[in-house]
């Protein structure tokens, strides 16, 4: 029995013997006990083992903007104040949030305390997170062992999946706490302490998530209305997110984070919210009609078949035209089992509306879609359905019932074939994918074939998460390039005392999070920039004051040829121009990507010197032809970069 279970056994219908398919199925002979939990456990061995050597090769991938998130925790211990740059006195630099992912932003604290390397920190993280969610998924012992096989192997045969807990980005947490969170109240009917615990992580970890968890929470109070103890607990989570939301919107100056106004391009919090205006609502008219259409069907299928048959239902009755007899007394509608609807439609509302505000520049492995979408799948795997067959042919009373299962899928499968076209994914993948979750819905609606449930939400998951595993695997190269330009020029830029204020960088990470307590970054990207809120950027007397050095990025390491930003770009690479600061050529990332650097004059002697040492070595690394995919990755098997930590 595990903290999800609902009953420690299913019950069976009372009644006489089963009839047509029932009947058919109390014939079959049945799989010995034995067997089946042998059969079971070789093929949770088989999934984690399989998950395990995808972790292996996918755990060297690391997204750059990770180290943006990570730098609070840096910072905070460094100075003692929550910013992204360490507190100086007189810097002129207000205050920035750079993050959307605050859950990582305040764990970011420990390895910086504790010394350890905060990229490796992140990895072991991710893994028990995953591995966690898989243990659970095996232990949901009232769901049938089929459906727990299938529910973990969408999570551990699944390269996409997997590869989400390790680029240190919050998309694989995000998903599992959503799955958390709407799965215990679809399972329990109500939250509780471990649902209000889901509700804070997932609100935590995304901008996104407190819509998430509000929606969970409210739906949990009107479940449970009658439950004073589930509505103070609802209220007392939402206030709480709501004084935190309000907290840090004085504490960093804006309703929304810096990079949501960024990438709405937007420099007004509020204009964010004005311009939802998407045309959802023939989406949902269709989603409604097509929902009324399936019940129409399946209620003269049923009709005509109880004709046929001659059955009666031995209780009072009403004829209802064109759908047979029906029970007189109202069934009152199942809201515990609408949970997944409800979790469906609320991503179909985020992903149509909220996502096409943004431009979402780091969409690794289709994640903006990916973390919203494969929850879905997860929390309708987890429970058993009402009405499937039980040892004997008789059919089981408890569980959800398969109609609103299905509504979800359809919902699920209908965006994923809208977005076709997602970052990575093959977008035939998607449109079968979500076919299959569309054409399993329409059978679900009426009929209940538990491996249907399972066929439809692996589709879904499919849909979203069909990216090779070689192309992922090739997607090390991007951390190994990482580390000998990024990450090495941050390096020889901290050694240097003499480099001391604001330091610009054209492609913010894990070069500022590199530096010393004494330069403080100004993203020319804009994600992580203070004054990304002025169009003019940077106030030019704050950088002629103290600025330091700015890192440009460029094709080619000649002087002139950088490429500009964002924002504070203009003013800070205009600036040191006019002034003449001493110009050296960087280190590359690629053949055609440089990061070149301009300095104040009188410093940074020792740094552009060490610089011009490693430049060979950069361009032996990042410039001479290489293999991808497999042959890059077999020449780097034992080349783990994050157990280094940048700051040494």
């Amino acid at each position: 029995m595990t903290v999800l279970d609902l009953s420690p056994e299913p019950q069976q219908r009372e009644g006489g013997q089963p009839s047509g398919a029932s009947a058919l199925g109390a014939r079959l002979p049945r799989i010995p006990v034995w067997l089946a939990r042998t059969v079971f456990g070789v093929s949770l061995v088989g999934l984690v083992g399989l998950m395990g050597w995808m972790a292996f090769w996918l755990c060297r991938f690391t997204v750059d903007d990770a180290f943006i998130t990570w730098r609070y925790g840096k910072s905070f211990v460094e100075s003692g104040v929550w910013d992204w740059n360490p507190f100086v006195a007189g810097s002129g630099l207000p205050r920035v949030e750079a993050y959307t992912n605050p859950l990582y932003a305040f764990v970011s604290i420990v390895p910086a305390v504790a010394g350890w390397p905060v990229e490796a920190f992140f990895k072991a993280l991710g893994l028990l997170l995953l591995g966690g969610g898989v243990v659970v998924a095996a232990l949901l012992r009232d769901v049938p062992r089929y459906q727990r096989v299938a529910l973990v192997a969408v999570m551990a045969a699944n390269p996409l999946f997997v590869s989400h807990f390790f680029h240190g980005l919050e998309s694989g947490s995000f998903a599992l706490f959503i799955a958390l969170l709407y799965g215990v109240l679809y399972r329990r009917g109500k939250l509780g302490a471990l649902g209000w615990a889901a509700a804070v992580l997932v609100a935590l970890s995304r901008p996104e998530g407190m819509g998430y968890a509000f929606v969970a929470v409210a739906w949990a109070a009107l479940v449970n209305r009658k439950d004073r103890r589930e509505v103070r607990g609802a209220l007392a989570v939402a206030g709480g997110l709501v004084g935190y939301w309000v907290l840090r919107a004085w504490w960093f100056g804006h309703p929304m984070p810096n990079t949501y106004l960024v990438k709405s391009g937007s420099v007004d919090s509020f204009g964010i919210m004005q311009q939802l205006t998407y045309p959802v609502v023939p989406v949902v008219g269709m989603l409604v009609g097509g929902a009324v259409l399936c019940e129409i069907l399946w209620r003269r299928a049923d009709a005509r078949k109880e004709r046929k048959n001659g059955e009666g239902s031995g209780a009072a009755a009403v004829r209802v035209p064109g759908q047979g007899e029906r029970p007189a007394t109202h069934t009152p509608l199942p809201l515990q089992d609408l949970t997944p609807t409800v979790l469906a439609a609320l991503t179909v509302a985020v992903t149509l509306v909220f996502y096409p505000l943004s431009v979402l520049h780091m969409d690794v492995n289709n994640r903006f879609f990916w973390q919203l979408t494969a929850p879905v799948a997860l929390v309708l795997l987890c429970r058993p359905l009402k009405g499937r067959r039980l040892p004997g042919g008789a059919r089981a009373a408890d569980g959800a019932a398969p109609k609103w299962a299905a509504l979800a899928l359809a919902l699920t499968g209908l965006a994923a074939m809208y977005f076709k076209e997602l970052p990575g994914i093959d977008p035939k993948a998607v449109v079968a994918g979500g076919a299959v979750a569309v054409a399993v819905a329409v059978v679900l609606w009426g009929r209940t074939v538990t491996p249907l449930l399972v066929v439809g939400a692996a589709g879904v998951m499919f849909a979203v998460s069909a990216t090779p595993l070689e192309t992922m695997v090739g997607g090390m190269t991007y951390r190994f390039h990482l580390r000998e330009a990024h990450e090495e020029l941050g390096r020889l830029m901290a050694r240097d005392k003499s480099i001391k204020g604001l330091v610009g960088m054209g492609d913010a990470g894990v070069f500022p999070y590199a530096l010393n307590k004494d330069q403080q970054a100004i993203d020319l990207g804009g994600l992580a920039d203070p004054y990304m809120a002025d169009p003019k950027g940077i106030p030019r007397e704050v950088f002629a004051r103290n600025g330091a050095a700015v890192v440009v990025l460029a094709g080619e390491p000649d002087y002139g040829k950088n490429w500009f930003g964002m924002a504070s770009s203009y003013t800070m690479v205009d600036y040191v121009k006019k002034e003449k600061w001493t110009y050296s050529a960087g280190l590359p990332f690629g053949g055609s990507y440089w990061l070149n650097v301009f300095v104040k004059p009188g410093t940074g002697e020792q740094f552009l010197r060490e610089v011009k040492a490693r430049r060979p070595v950069a361009e032996r690394a990042n410039m001479s032809p290489e293999p991808i995919g497999w042959a890059y990755a077999e020449a780097h098997t034992w080349d783990f970069p994050f157990l280094d930590d940048p700051v040494r």
